[in-house]
């Protein structure tokens, strides 16, 4: 049996106001207390020109968990005709592996209904996945992929 599977949505969470190139070591800190020499170099082959991170720019505390990012990504999929209650499979990757495995505590945060999960720590991997499950037992899959320097 063959089904034709869609993409009918696509959201993103990003944490805070983004950081510019030159403020990165005020956030991020220097190595051995002297700016980095090769990475005005880097930073201009890469064409980055922002960056979103998870920590307070003045504390240097953690604000997010990738759970928390991954599940307000989740949540801004949502609207008058989308509702959490409506996902029947979360298929999941990160490099983010904890136990309980990370999906798991983002199916905890969204706060809605029980639903299938499935975790990856290769994105490709997840997509595949919940195309097949959406092939003729689900109906409505999220795919997500995060990546955080956080292990919670």
């Amino acid at each position: 049996m063959t089904a034709a599977v869609y993409l009918i949505r696509a959201a993103k969470f990003l944490p805070n106001n983004p950081f510019d190139n030159d403020n990165m070591e005020e956030v991020l800190g220097m190595i051995g207390g002297k700016p980095s020499r090769a990475r005005k170099i880097t930073l201009r082959n890469n064409g980055i020109r922002t960056r979103y991170y998870a920590i307070s720019r003045y504390t240097g505390e953690l604000r997010n968990t990738n759970a928390q990012l991954t599940a307000e990504a989740v949540r801004a999929l949502t609207d008058d005709e989308f509702q959490l209650d409506d996902i029947q499979l979360l298929s999941y990757a990160t490099s983010d592996q904890v136990l309980p495995n990370h999906i798991l505590i983002v199916r905890g945060k969204r706060g809605n209904q029980p639903c299938e999960t499935s975790a990856s720590t290769w994105c490709l991997a997840s997509c595949r996945k919940s195309g097949r499950f959406s092939t003729g037992f689900m109906k409505m899959t999220v795919v997500d992929a995060s990546g955080s320097a956080s292990r919670h």
